[in-house]
């Protein structure tokens, strides 16, 4: 359930940054905050604050607010590509080896 959740997570962080109501993205947050809790649910406060989903809704917010800021721009960067990196689709490599490891002979 964790990478699941994860990775729903990761996908809806990257499609808030299209988002344009204020009203609706803070209470999105509010929801995601619940969600990755519960995925994670040893990790502490600093943990979450920090966490990629955390930072690219919060980054989202500000722009909203026009409070964005220059500083953590590379924690800004880190997270779009654990993003990214989390709801890419395999590759075509990581297929075949799949297949090629369980598909079985009839």
């Amino acid at each position: 359930m964790t990478d699941k959740t994860l990775t729903d997570l990761a996908r809806e962080a990257l499609q808030v940054q299209d988002a344009c109501n204020l009203s609706g993205v803070v209470h999105g947050f509010s929801r995601a905050i619940t969600r990755l809790r519960e995925a994670l649910p040893n990790a502490g406060t600093d943990e979450i604050n920090t966490h990629p989903v955390s930072v690219l809704w919060a980054d989202k917010i500000a722009h909203l607010t026009d409070t964005q800021a220059v500083t953590g721009h590379s924690l800004i960067n880190a997270a779009y590509k654990w993003a990214h990196d989390r709801t890419r689709p395999p590759s075509k490599d990581a297929v075949n080896a799949f297949v090629d490891r369980y598909a079985t002979e009839d």
